[in-house]
C-alpha cells in the first residue's frame, strides 16, 4: 500500500504530506498577505510577488509546507519584526462603565465627532441681556 504523497514546498524545499496551495492570481490581496508574513524587506517581497504571479500564470503548482503555518490558521506564521497591527486587550474594569454610559444616554456617540465650526463665545453682558 502506498503512503500519502509528499509534495515539495516551493518556499523552503521541504517535502511534506500536508501542503497548502498558494493563492491564485485572482486573489492578489491574499497573495500579498502571505508574502508579507515572510519578513522580507520591501524590495525582496515585490520581487517574490512578481515571480510567484509569473509562475502561477504559467500553471506552476505553488505550495507551502506545514512548517510555514500554525495549526488551524489560514495565513502563514508572521515572521515580520514588527507586525502592522498590534492589538491590546480592553481594560475590563473600564468597559462596563463605558457601556452603561452609552446605553443610558442615547445621544452619546461612541467616537467623538470633531466640529469644524468655531465655538460661539457669549459675554456676560449678552448672557445677562438674554435672561431679562
Amino acid at each position: 500500500m502506498l503512503g500519502k504523497r509528499k509534495r515539495k514546498c516551493y518556499e523552503c524545499g521541504h517535502a511534506d504530506e500536508t501542503t497548502r496551495t498558494f493563492p491564485s492570481n485572482s486573489r492578489t490581496t491574499l497573495q500579498k498577505q502571505w508574502l508579507d508574513r515572510l519578513g522580507l524587506d520591501r524590495q525582496e517581497t515585490i520581487e517574490k510577488y512578481e515571480e510567484y504571479r509569473e509562475k502561477l500564470g504559467k500553471g506552476v503548482d505553488i505550495r507551502w509546507c506545514s512548517k510555514h503555518f500554525n495549526t488551524g490558521e489560514t495565513l502563514p506564521i508572521d515572521l515580520r519584526l514588527k507586525p502592522l497591527l498590534a492589538t491590546t486587550p480592553l481594560r475590563e474594569k473600564l468597559q462596563p462603565h463605558r457601556l452603561n454610559l452609552r446605553y443610558r444616554n442615547h445621544t452619546m456617540c461612541s467616537t467623538p465627532a470633531v466640529s469644524r465650526r468655531r465655538p460661539i463665545l457669549i459675554t456676560n453682558a449678552e448672557s445677562a441681556a438674554a435672561d431679562h
